[in-house]
């Protein structure tokens, strides 16, 4: 009896760690964005780098990357922060008037 309980237990243990969300594949906004090998037709949004933010594509059920999110705003958040354009101002010449020192108020050691 004990032992099929212990056998239970190892085969749910299993189970859970095959099937567990910790195996989806770790978050990767430059992973490309692909629509898997199967046929299905599920409505994902992926970040785009060279357009550099997020956008709808179809993907096929399976074979999912890091850059696959469910909705948009998941997306934005994960991958769009920290993208804004940083603007610095711009530093202006400005005329310096410089007088020269003449050597006899230098002391030297």
């Amino acid at each position: 009896m004990k032992f099929l309980v212990f056998f239970l237990l190892c085969l749910i243990f299993a189970i859970e760690a095959k099937y567990s969300p910790s195996k989806l594949p770790a978050r990767n906004c430059n992973d490309p964005i692909e629509r898997g090998k199967c046929k299905a037709s599920h409505q994902r949004y992926a970040y785009n780098s060279e357009k550099r933010k997020c956008e709808r594509f179809r993907w096929g059920g399976c074979d999912a990357n890091g850059n696959n999110f469910r909705n948009m705003a998941e997306c934005r958040r994960t991958c769009e922060r920290g993208q804004q354009r940083v603007e610095f101002p711009t530093l202006q010449q400005q005329k310096v008037k410089l007088t020269p020192i003449s050597q006899k108020n230098v002391k030297l050691p």
